[in-house]
């Protein structure tokens, strides 16, 4: 076999085609024939009744095809037997027949050796066959093993080293995966590979002009002479993206198609010829009911890759004619050399995965790069500068010792996988493939509606998932990524993150919800964001706090800093009096806290006052951390259960804000090529109402949604707050809660603590005061009581313990505030909001500052949103007379069968890590591991 006869065999790019009381999706003649009756109001009434929704912009007819290139063979090939009649194609056998090498030191290798090489390389593929029939290893392995036997013997050429070796057969590797499909030769099968059948004669046939999309106008017989045109076009609607199509419905009612743009098609048939990609993006949300197991196996099972081509113009035709391209080597010297240069920068790296430049037949001054895999991907993710300035390095470095490269014109390049509508190129059989032993003839079967279907327990998920905040995201990657694909996350939101919530706000952003990394050692979050250099401390913010009184005083700073240190040292000394303390956290601290505010080493000039004045701001601080209403609700040996990880407790987000650990648990960061396609499996709005866990005859879970959506399922991992279990588990579960659950969900506390961020038109605080902590005297706080007992809506004016400067952005404050104070600030409106905090820091620090009105507001309302009831957990004194705990709450639940069906996760599930992002990211996986197990 020639090299002609292993070039890319990709299909045409797929129109999305739907057609009304025979709705359908379309690529080739088979649609055509499909005709019916229209019944969608919004369609006119045609003499014909084919219709064809289309995703893309229509097929664009140009100079270079970013896609299908070649007319893989002669007999049996339906595309050669419409044009060769016609004259539309040619060879361009010689553009392959006589590659050139180079080495990415500039050097060219010999002509016999890279004539040899190639030889060989064909002839292991080309006489393959029937050794790998049954082959239970990877194509990689086979030509891996072949090759060295064959470049080991003595008829080898003397002149061959062993490096050269070696870099051609990483150069094959990627040649291979372009023909493929597949990101490495050790993830397609074998024996799969033995599956596509060749078509005798040319396999390298091109369109003499108007590229592939010539085909096209042959289907539908605009050529050659348009007068004969079958009416299709009207029947073809663009940017249709098809978001639901509901395929077995009540009472015989026909198939129902539902578009993004809100449109609706009702027919008797669909064809779906989307691509593999986007049904593994798409299938465990686009059809209702779900689809069959043997079908969502044939999906998840086979395979599709990223093959992309990179266009570049030049000036004129700089390679001698006689040279049809440049096939690149990497040296392993050079490689290493090139990843050092840009460990930094990693959106090059992509580089050193294009194996060649061709020249086009029909353009001088054309060259065509070849990419696949993860370069390929992270390639789609760059702009077209930089793309160009990374082929002009790469050429410049492979050919400049041996060519004067001109600046590249112009560039034209595909993205096959990140189009949403395509996700990928073309399909191949993998090891997956083989392993879960499917078949397309699986995936074209058609569905057979409730007339004559198929057992519904075959279309059940695998898992669903409540909730998608960080535990939820934590435990859909881990399953995906282990292979469980038919999962489903159900966000009752419209957005994700949970308890994350990063917000646009004044120039940058701010955090609603989570904001600090606590600590690092054993801290997840830590352990994602710190090899990126995504964090850095905030300790400065708060070491140096500076309070002022309501009377307008400020406090001395040496007085300030000293009960702050004093009752830091309390909360940090406590761990071992407090393991089997009876009382609260609150009779604790105050207890210690007089004791030593008595002793003579207190400072001479701290007042009785004072020292009531700052206990009481404690307490508010206190309580935001712990997140209760009163540190005498707080169980004083419970809050030796949380744990802190070593290293600094207020590391925050240098940019991005609490959000990027979402892009960090999903892959999307640093390199959004490699991102876990976890997207497709999130529906937002989907607010659940009822969970059926333990169903008659080994039915499984049952999921409902308020919007009257349902999910079957073997397993549910439920990651809802702590507050909106308090209020739903009465009603969500079916059948009810095990009593020790129910204690476990009463017993633990959630509490409220709510941000205020305020934005001013500049700075008006000096440089060196990072925030004000606001102290109440006795006389003021009975002025302010007696001043608003008739309009009690700004009492909770009272309950703010702070306003704290940004990090990142001038001229916002954030305020915070906790307990039945947030409750009522959460009642008022942001106008209210606004007044309240203006008039609040007026008192506090209009005798120091001239404050500016306030320009802008966000405020999180943790309590009032049904879908949290809350911040985070905490152990209280009813936790401690319940006697329940985390590992309880933890529990899953088992069905009649004895089958862990019901799994819990977040934050409150944390024995120790409760009440942050890192315990609620554990828990999610903790809870994928566990059904992973039961999986296997």
């Amino acid at each position: 076999m020639n090299v002609t006869q292993k070039i890319q065999r990709g299909g045409i790019t797929t129109y999305l085609a739907l057609n009304l009381r025979s709705c359908h999706e379309l690529d080739g003649s088979e649609a055509l024939a499909h005709l019916g009756r229209p019944t969608n109001q919004e369609i006119q009434d045609t003499s014909s009744e084919l219709l064809i929704l289309k995703s893309e912009r229509g097929p664009r007819d140009g100079v270079v095809d970013l896609g299908a290139q070649f007319c893989h063979g002669e007999k049996g090939n339906v595309v050669y037997d419409m044009a060769h009649p016609l004259d539309l194609l040619e060879s361009s056998m010689q553009l392959y027949n006589n590659m050139t090498f180079f080495k990415s030191s500039g050097e060219r290798v010999a002509t016999d050796l890279g004539s040899w090489l190639l030889g060989m390389c064909l002839d292991i593929t080309d006489e393959a066959g029937k050794q790998l029939q049954n082959y239970k290893l990877s194509l990689g392995d086979y030509v891996s093993s072949e090759f060295h036997k064959r470049v080991d013997k003595q008829t080898s050429p003397p002149n061959l080293t062993n490096d050269l070796s070696t870099e051609f057969l990483e150069w094959f590797h990627h040649f291979e995966n372009s023909i493929d499909g597949s990101d490495s030769w050790f993830e397609t099968s074998g024996s799969g590979h033995t599956q596509y059948k060749e078509c005798e004669g040319n396999p390298v046939l091109v369109w003499k002009q108007g590229g592939y999309s010539k085909v096209l106008d042959l289907l539908m017989k605009k050529y050659p002479n348009p007068a004969f045109a079958i009416p299709i076009s009207s029947k073809i609607l663009m940017g249709k993206a098809v978001t639901r199509i509901l395929w077995d419905q009540a009472n015989g009612a026909p198939v129902s198609v539902y578009c993004q743009d809100g449109s609706e098609f009702h027919t008797d048939h669909v064809i779906v010829t989307v691509s593999l990609g986007v049904l593994k993006e798409q299938a465990s949300y686009l059809f209702s009911p779900p689809l069959p197991r043997a079908k969502l196996d044939a999906i998840h099972g086979l395979s599709i890759g990223a093959v992309d081509k990179i266009f570049l113009k030049f000036p004129e035709t700089w390679w001698p004619e006689d040279i049809h391209g440049f096939s690149l080597l990497w040296t392993k010297k050079e490689k290493e050399l090139f990843v050092d240069k840009y460990k930094k920068n990693d959106k090059k790296l992509w580089m050193q995965e294009v194996f060649g430049f061709y020249k086009d037949l029909h353009q001088p001054g054309v060259l065509c790069g070849w990419i696949v895999g993860p370069g390929a991907r992270m390639m789609e993710a760059c702009s077209d500068a930089e793309v160009v300035e990374c082929c002009q390095e790469l050429l410049q470095q492979f050919l400049g010792l041996h060519y004067t490269i001109p600046k590249i014109q112009a560039i034209a390049r595909s993205k096959w996988f990140s189009n949403p509508h395509f996700r990928g190129s073309y399909s191949f059989r993998s090891m997956n493939t083989e392993k879960m032993n499917v078949s397309a003839k699986q995936l074209a079967e058609p569905l057979k509606n409730s007339k004559n279907r198929e057992d519904p327990a075959m279309s059940r998920l695998q898992v669903v998932i409540i909730g998608a905040g960080p535990s939820g995201i934590a435990a859909a990657t881990r399953l995906i990524t282990q292979g469980v694909e038919r999962i489903v996350m159900l966000e009752a939101e419209n957005r994700i993150g949970g308890r994350i919530h990063t917000i646009p706000f004044g120039d940058g952003v701010v955090d609603l919800g989570a904001q600090f990394c606590h600590g690092e050692k054993g801290n997840v979050v830590y352990d994602m964001a710190h090899p990126l250099d995504l964090l850095e401390s905030s300790m400065q913010l708060y070491n140096n706090m500076t309070f002022f009184k309501s009377s307008g005083e400020r406090v001395a700073t040496d007085l300030g800093s000293w009960l702050l240190g004093m009752c830091l040292d309390i909360t940090d000394e406590a761990g071992k009096q407090l393991q089997n303390y009876k009382l609260s956290l609150g009779d604790y601290v105050s207890s210690e806290f007089h004791k030593r505010v008595n002793k003579q080493t207190s400072p001479p000039n701290l007042t009785n006052d004072l020292s009531t004045e700052f206990l009481e701001w404690f307490h508010h601080f206190e309580n935001s951390i712990d997140g209760s209403d009163s540190w005498f609700e707080t169980s004083g040996s419970g809050h030796t259960q949380y744990k802190e990880c070593e290293g600094n407790p207020v590391l925050v987000w240098k940019q991005g804000g609490y959000s990027k650990v979402l892009d960090l648990l999903m892959k999307k960061y640093p390199n959004p090529a490699f991102a876990i396609p976890i997207s497709s499996k999130i529906l937002m709005g989907k607010a659940v109402t009822r969970i059926l866990w333990d169903q008659a005859n080994g039915a499984p879970v049952s999921v409902y949604c308020q919007d009257g959506s349902e999910f079957h399922t073997d397993h549910v991992i439920v990651t809802v707050s702590l507050g909106v279990l308090k209020e739903q588990a009465s009603y969500l579960f079916s059948p009810p809660l095990p009593r020790a659950k129910l204690d476990a969900i009463h017993g633990l506390s959630i509490g409220a603590v709510d941000k205020i961020f305020l934005k001013f038109p500049e700075t008006w605080w000096p440089e060196d005061i990072h925030g004000f902590s606001l102290l109440w005297t006795k006389k003021e706080k009975e002025l302010f009581v007696d001043k608003y007992k008739k309009n009690d809506k700004k009492l909770w004016m009272q309950e703010v313990f702070g306003f704290y400067k940004d990090l990142h952005q001038p001229g916002v404050l954030c305020g915070w505030i906790v307990g039945p104070g947030a409750r009522m600030m959460e009642a008022c409106s942001d106008a209210e909001v606004v007044e309240c905090c203006q008039e609040l820091l007026q008192q506090f620090l209009g005798l120091h500052y001239t404050i500016p009105k306030i320009q802008a507001i966000a405020r999180s309302k943790w309590f009032s949103n049904p879908h949290f009831r809350g911040s985070y957990s905490f152990r209280s004194m009813n936790t401690e007379k319940m006697n329940v705990s985390a590992k309880q709450l933890a529990e899953p639940l088992k069905n009649s069968k004895n089958r862990e069906v019901v799994h819990f996760a977040g934050e409150a599930t944390h024995d120790h890590y409760f009440s942050t992002v890192h315990g609620a990211i554990e828990t999610g996986w903790r809870e994928a591991d566990h059904i992973l197990e039961q999986i296997r």
